[in-house]
């Protein structure tokens, strides 16, 4: 992901989805908005809302030996500007993708 993205270099992400929901909940990151519709094998996913408007987000999908987690960036957060989050739906941002190893 470009600017704006998330590095994961420094801090490791706990191998449980529990420490995953705790991880992100101490950041300050929404648990599954209420608008979001679950994709299949997602287990949770997160927001951060960002001071220019736009917003992270992560889905959390599960796997034999790690989890997966799709972040990418929305230009626009839909609780501030749904109009908006319309050009990210139509045009989906780039994804990043993160593995994290289950424990």
């Amino acid at each position: 992901m470009g600017s704006g993205g998330i590095s994961f270099s420094k801090e490791k992400m706990p191998g449980t989805l529990e420490g995953i929901i705790s991880y992100h909940r101490g950041r300050g990151w929404e648990q599954d908005p209420s608008l979001e519709e679950k994709q299949e094998s997602q287990l949770v996913s997160f927001v951060k809302p960002l001071p220019d408007g736009s917003r992270l987000h992560r889905r959390v999908f599960k796997g034999k030996k790690y989890f997966t987690i799709r972040e990418h960036k929305d230009t626009s957060d839909p609780k501030r500007d749904p109009i908006g989050h319309v050009q990210d739906i139509l045009i989906p941002p780039k994804h990043k993708i993160i593995r994290i190893k289950k424990t």
